[in-house]
């Protein structure tokens, strides 16, 4: 294994003050759509006595990993994002052979003591719609021509279009091996735009999607009619650009050409009612 890459990995444990008991990696970063190496995560986690909980909510319908061989305690993933299904229909895996009888839902009904399935699958007064739902997904991926066309077509044009981004804004997208770049998904630095990229603030982690980042999402969409996540990385100012089957170049081109109009704007300034005025 990489030394640096353990190196980071059992930084947690060494700074802890009380032995580190649980250990939460994602699969696909979502601010960053970063494919992290979870395998070689979950054996250094396992090996100081730690449960590992995989978080892959964007892996389902983009990669086809093989949960077992990963070996973590739990792996979780959502459907609403590339399995073409409504919110809040997700899947979570338990390791048959690291079981856990602290695991159940915080939210019970009457089958709680009826076993995990029976659990989970019942809870309070939930909307099943969702998760009825996730067999049609799965049977539209088929449909259109299985996961592996779609990743062909995904993945050409992220290329296409992230290439076509920095060639028009002069930037880079984020720079990782390319056994990380998530197939979806990558994120570009945004060319200078003022009265965002020259204010001056240090975003918490917990707060990426919050402060002038989500003021510059929210004018491009009430402006330009254009939705892209816009994240830091540091005090960098970046968009995560996502691509899915019924995204064309025209979207990027759509976006490029926005970003560009912002960075030509002579003024912009929030209002005392709130909003964003461009001049």
């Amino acid at each position: 294994m990489d030394d640096t890459l353990r190196t980071c990995i059992e930084h947690p444990f060494s700074q802890s003050a009380a032995p580190l008991s649980l250990y939460i990696s994602d699969h696909i970063t979502s601010p960053t759509a970063v494919v992290m190496p979870v395998k070689r995560i979950v054996h250094v986690c396992h090996a100081h006595g730690a449960v590992v909980f995989v978080d892959a909510a964007h892996v389902p319908g983009q990669l086809r990993p093989n949960i077992q061989d990963i070996d973590a305690d739990f792996y979780a993933g959502n459907l609403h994002k590339w399995v073409f299904c409504p919110r809040s229909a997700a899947i979570i895996w338990r390791n048959p052979s690291r079981q856990h009888a602290w695991f159940r839902p915080l939210v019970t009904s009457a089958f709680e003591h009826r076993g995990l399935h029976e659990a989970f699958g019942y809870e309070g007064t939930k909307d099943d719609i969702p998760y009825i739902c996730a067999a049609n997904g799965i049977e539209y991926i088929n449909r259109v021509g299985g996961l592996e066309k779609i990743n062909e077509y995904n993945s050409t044009l992220l290329y296409k279009g992230v290439t076509y981004l920095e060639e028009k804004w002069g930037t880079k997208r984020l720079q990782v091996p390319d056994s990380m770049h998530s197939l979806y998904q990558c994120i570009v630095a945004l060319p200078f735009i003022p009265g965002f990229s020259d204010f001056k603030e240090t975003p918490a982690v917990t707060q990426v999607f919050m402060g002038k980042n989500l003021e510059l999402q929210k004018l491009l969409l009430d402006k330009f009619d254009v939705q892209v996540a816009v994240v830091y990385v540091g005090q960098e100012l970046m968009v995560r650009v996502s691509v899915s089957i019924y995204n064309t170049m025209d979207d990027i081109i759509r976006l490029a050409d926005a970003v560009l109009a912002l960075t030509k704007t002579e003024a912009l300034f929030i209002s005392d009612a709130g909003f964003i005025r461009v001049f």
